[in-house]
Order: structure tokens, then C-alpha cells, then sequence
């Protein structure tokens, strides 16, 4: 589009093109504020931003509640220590917490289901291994007690390298954690 030649154009004003005229505002008056188009604001007559803060604020209303119930209660085993080392020889311990069977928290039987101690039992057979650059050792098995714990004493194979691997602990469920071989 060109511009026309007989009308003053300003910052302000867009250029309308040959035909139309363009009047410019004075240097301390502010340009008009334009209001934006769109089907929402038109349709519920407010600025588009106003009405994107209040579906927003009714969807952080409603997201809490729009949730069904959740009914999980299965906590999960756990090995002791947050920077377990393991000595490279002698004989080392390692103790994990809740390791048993036939917790159900999905909901899905009668009321009553979950993870109380007369629905569950302690796991048996609870293997402990340790990877290590592409190397997987089984170190001991051992039987969750009636508090869910179980202790594994162990001495590392000789081939087992000082340096990082991951100590992993499986029964009904399984869990793994980084350790340090020293």
C-alpha cells in the first residue's frame, strides 16, 4: 500500500493507503486504545485477556474437585541409607522397610481393601542384587518379618569393582538405589 502524499502521517497513525485520509493527533496525546476482536470477546463482551483469567481461576477452582476419590494406600519398599557404601570385602548389612505381599490399592474390591496388616503378609524370598557395568551378582535372599523389614548380610563377589553400581532389592516389588563400593 502506498502512502498519501496530501495527509501528515504520525507513529500513531496506521497508513491507510491512497484515498484514505490519515489524521494525526497531536505529539502529547495518546493514540486511541483498540480494542481486539475475537469471537470470545465479542460473545461474552470482555477483553480477551479478562476472560482467559477467568477460565483460569474456574479451572483451578473446579481441577481439585473434578478428581475422583483416591484410595491408594501401598507404600513401597525402601532400602535404608540415602548413600549406601558397600566395603569391598568383609561382610556388609543392608536393611529394607516395607517388603510384603497381596496389597491391593487399586480400588477395585469391597470396602475395607488396602494396606492394613490383616490384609497383607510379609514377602518371602526377597532377592539382593547388585549391577554393575553391565554385571548383575545375586548377594543374598531373605524373608520380610512381621514388621515388614528385611535384612540382607552379604560379602561382595571378588570381581565386583570399587566404584558406583545399583543395589536392587525384589520381591512382590521391587526397588533400587545407587551405591558406592569401597
Amino acid at each position: 500500500m502506498g502512502s498519501n502524499p496530501t495527509a501528515t502521517a504520525s507513529p500513531n497513525t496506521p497508513d491507510h493507503g491512497p484515498g484514505c485520509s490519515a489524521i494525526s493527533a497531536p505529539p502529547d496525546v495518546a493514540p486511541p486504545l483498540m480494542e481486539p476482536t475475537g469471537y470470545a470477546a465479542r460473545l461474552f463482551g470482555m477483553r480477551p485477556a479478562t476472560l482467559a483469567v477467568l477460565v483460569l481461576l474456574a479451572g483451578l477452582w473446579a481441577g481439585p474437585w473434578s478428581t475422583g476419590p483416591a484410595a491408594a494406600s501401598c507404600v513401597g519398599p525402601s532400602l535404608e541409607g540415602e548413600h549406601l557404601v558397600l566395603a569391598e570385602s568383609g561382610e556388609n548389612s543392608v536393611t529394607g522397610t516395607f517388603f510384603f505381599d497381596n496389597c491391593n490399592d487399586t480400588n477395585t474390591c469391597e470396602p475395607g481393601c488396602g494396606c492394613t496388616r490383616e490384609k497383607t503378609r510379609p514377602s518371602q524370598d526377597v532377592v539382593l542384587r547388585l549391577h554393575q557395568g553391565g554385571h548383575t551378582w545375586t548377594l543374598a535372599t531373605a524373608d520380610a518379618d512381621d514388621d515388614w523389614e528385611v535384612t540382607w548380610a552379604f560379602e561382595l563377589p571378588p570381581d565386583v569393582e570399587p566404584g558406583r553400581a545399583e543395589l536392587e532389592a525384589e520381591g512382590a516389588s521391587s526397588v533400587s538405589v545407587p551405591v558406592r563400593v569401597r
